[in-house]
Parts: structure tokens; C-alpha cells; sequence
């Protein structure tokens, strides 16, 4: 099957560890709300971005963009989009601080890229390219992890609010994704995740001298 027992469990463990490790913040009837919406805002955009970008992959007839079952087909960059509006969008929907929010998801966030993403290599063995967005995903927790330690002693850091963490973990994963396209000599394609880093760049120096 396309969306494999790897994801689903992924799913799950996604779902059970944002209301575990939020609970004592948020209320339970809004992180369950908050879980399955941003699963299927991740959903919706990596499958869009898959079709956009792999244009006619799907052509014969228009509901093949939605049969995942027997159409496979997932962007995980399209995906990590979908998270950050999932979350924008709920933070503006319940008065919460977007970047708070961020940065409270965001190790949910990984488990459950680092799930989907084995689940893709188990179904495809002699495809590489799953271990190295696996890869990244474990540095980039890593980073957070650091991150979220460390944010309140660092000397430039002025303000010494939440959200370091996040747009770190951000920074480093552009900067990996430039790494990897130009390494598979992915022409232009190290446009988007340079972006994502300078924009997270911006973001941090922003959020440093507020």
C-alpha cells in the first residue's frame, strides 16, 4: 500500500506526543484539534507540491491527484509547508503566538518526517535518497534539542523568548538541503531550501531584538 503501517504508526505517535508533551500548556480538546489538522494540511500540501512538481505524472484523470492507494507520490519539503501554515493558521484562529506554537510542534514534527520517511525506504530499498531527509531530519533535531537548552545563555540572543530553537533547527535544515542538491548537481533546486534558511535567518535576528 502507498500510505504504508510505518506512516500510519508515525501518524499515531505524532498525534499521541502532541497531546503528551502539550498538554500541561494547551488545552486537550485544542491539541487534538490542532493534530489532525496540521497531519491533514501536511498530507494535502506534500501531494499538491508532488503533482506540481512532477507535472502530468498523474494526467489520465483528475482524481488520481487524491489516490494515494494506488497513485504514490509525496513531496516531504511540500509537507513541512503544510505544517508551518497548519500551524499559522490555527495560532491566528486561537489568539496563540504563532513562533510559540512553532517551536512547542516542532519535535513532533520530526518524529514523525523521520516515520513517513522510513517508511518510504522500507517500500523502495535501492532509493537513497529517504536516508539522507532522514538524515537531516536527525541533525536538525539535534539543533533543536541544543537549541531549546541553550537559547536563555546565549549572548546575542537578547531577548531570550521561545522560538530560538525552531528557527535554528530551520537555519541548519536549509543549509543541509543546499548541501544535498548541489551535491546531486540539482540545478536551481538549492533556491528553495537556501530561502527557507535565510528566511529563518531573518526570522531569528527579528525575534532576537524584540
Amino acid at each position: 500500500m502507498a500510505f504504508g503501517i510505518i506512516k500510519t504508526l508515525g501518524l499515531g505517535l505524532y498525534l499521541y506526543l502532541i497531546w503528551r508533551n502539550l498538554k500541561d500548556d494547551y488545552r486537550d480538546d485544542d491539541l487534538v484539534e490542532f493534530g489532525w489538522m496540521s497531519a491533514l494540511m501536511m498530507f494535502v500540501v506534500g501531494r499538491l507540491s508532488y503533482g506540481l512538481i512532477h507535472f502530468g505524472v498523474w494526467n489520465q484523470n483528475i482524481l488520481d491527484w487524491w489516490s494515494f492507494w494506488s497513485k504514490p507520490g509525496f513531496d516531504y519539503y511540500g509537507a513541512l509547508i503544510g505544517f508551518v501554515l497548519a500551524v499559522y493558521i490555527y495560532a491566528q484562529n486561537k489568539g496563540q503566538k504563532f513562533i510559540v506554537l512553532l517551536n512547542d510542534t516542532y519535535p513532533q514534527l520530526i518524529v514523525l518526517m523521520i516515520f513517513w520517511l522510513l517508511d518510504e525506504y522500507v517500500r523502495s530499498w535501492n532509493v537513497l535518497t529517504p536516508i539522507w531527509q532522514i538524515l537531516m531530519w536527525l541533525v536538525t533535531g539535534v539543533v533543536y534539542w541544543w537549541g531549546s537548552k541553550k537559547y536563555r545563555s546565549i549572548w546575542w540572543y537578547k531577548s531570550g523568548k521561545k522560538g530560538f530553537a525552531v528557527l535554528m533547527a530551520n537555519i541548519v535544515f536549509g543549509l543541509l538541503g543546499v548541501g544535498i542538491t548541489v551535491w546531486w548537481n540539482l540545478i536551481w533546486w538549492w533556491i528553495a531550501p537556501l530561502t527557507w534558511s535565510l528566511l529563518s535567518a531573518i526570522g531569528l535576528v527579528i525575534l532576537s531584538r524584540r
